[in-house]
């Protein structure tokens, strides 16, 4: 009987204020995604065509000081592109990126 293959690690990503560390990523339909931030933001996520749902397992409302949780992609995240929008709480600034999920 074989063994059960290794899952991935997660694709790391880093915020420094609200702009991403890579801005774009492209992860296995089954992947998953951790942020590293260097202070507290607002994440807000839709799809390419403008769908907001739940993409992650968990899916936070924010992304915290520090390491955060890992983040599966679920199906419905499949075939998609991800665009994420940070937002510090002064709402003062905004940025983001893109996750593409599968081929």
């Amino acid at each position: 009987m074989a063994a059960n293959p290794k899952a991935l690690p997660p694709y790391p990503i880093s915020i420094t204020g609200t702009t991403p560390n890579p801005p774009s990523a492209k992860i296995e339909h089954d992947g998953s995604i951790q942020f590293t931030s260097n202070d507290e933001c607002t994440i807000e996520w839709q799809d390419e065509h403008g769908n907001k749902k739940t993409f992650w397992s968990p899916q936070p409302g924010k992304v915290t000081q520090g390491v955060n949780g890992v983040q599966d992609a679920l199906p419905s995240a499949d075939h998609h592109t991800l665009t994420y929008t940070l937002l510090n709480d002064a709402k003062a600034a905004q940025g983001g990126g893109t996750i593409k999920v599968g081929s």
